[in-house]
C-alpha cells in the first residue's frame, strides 16, 4: 500500500514538471516568420547567382523577367534540441540546379531565420536538407496538401544593389556571403 502511495504521488508531482522541460508543443507558424524564410531563400539564390538557373519559370512582369512557383511551408513550427529560443520549420521549394528540396530551417529568436544546409556543399540524399526525389512519392504529395502553399518569385535580373542587399543579409544569417567574396575579389 505504501509503495503505491509513492509512486502516485511520483507521478502526480513529476508528470507535470516533466512536460514542461521536455516541451514538444507545435505552433502555428506565424506570417511574418512565412516572409523571414522567402526573403532568407531569395538572398541565399542571389547570394549564390542562382537566379538564371531558374529561366524556365520565368513570367513576363513590368519590372522585368522573374520566375514564379510555390513554396510549401509546413504550418507548424517545433522546438528545437540544444537551443533554448529556437524553432524549427520545414520547406519544400525548387531550387535550381539542385532539384526540388526538402528544407528545414531553424528560427533563432536572436538571428532570425536560418536555413539548414548550404549550396556550397551541395544538398544529397544523407543530410537533413535533401531533393525529395530521395523521399517517397507520397509523402512530398501529402506534404504540399496539407502545408501552406506560398507563392514566390523572384528577379531573373536583379540590381546590384538588390544582391548587394541580399549579401548582406545572407552574411549576418551564416557569417558568409559566397556574392561579396567574389565581388571583393573582382574589385582587387
Amino acid at each position: 500500500m505504501r509503495m503505491r502511495v509513492w509512486l502516485f504521488v511520483a507521478i502526480v508531482v513529476l508528470f507535470p514538471w516533466r512536460s514542461v522541460c521536455q516541451n514538444t508543443d507545435q505552433a502555428k507558424i506565424q506570417d511574418a516568420q512565412v516572409s523571414a524564410v522567402l526573403e532568407a531563400i531569395q538572398d541565399e539564390i542571389y547570394d549564390y547567382g542562382y537566379q538564371d538557373s531558374f529561366w524556365g519559370f520565368e513570367t513576363a512582369v513590368p519590372n522585368g523577367p522573374q520566375a514564379s512557383f510555390n513554396i510549401y511551408v509546413r504550418p507548424t513550427r517545433v522546438p528545437t534540441n540544444g537551443c533554448h529560443n529556437c524553432l524549427e520549420g520545414v520547406v519544400i521549394y525548387k531550387y535550381l540546379p539542385f532539384g526540388e528540396l526538402f528544407r528545414p530551417f531553424v528560427i533563432d529568436s536572436n538571428r532570425g531565420i536560418t536555413l539548414i544546409g548550404s549550396p556550397q556543399y551541395g544538398f544529397s540524399w544523407n543530410k537533413p536538407a535533401s531533393p525529395t526525389i530521395y523521399m517517397a512519392d507520397e509523402d512530398v504529395i501529402k506534404d504540399k496538401q496539407r502545408w501552406l502553399k506560398v507563392p514566390f518569385s523572384i528577379d531573373l535580373s536583379p540590381s546590384v544593389a538588390s544582391c548587394r542587399e541580399a549579401a548582406a543579409r545572407q552574411k549576418v544569417r551564416v557569417g558568409f556571403s559566397k556574392w561579396e567574396q567574389t565581388h571583393k575579389a573582382v574589385n582587387k
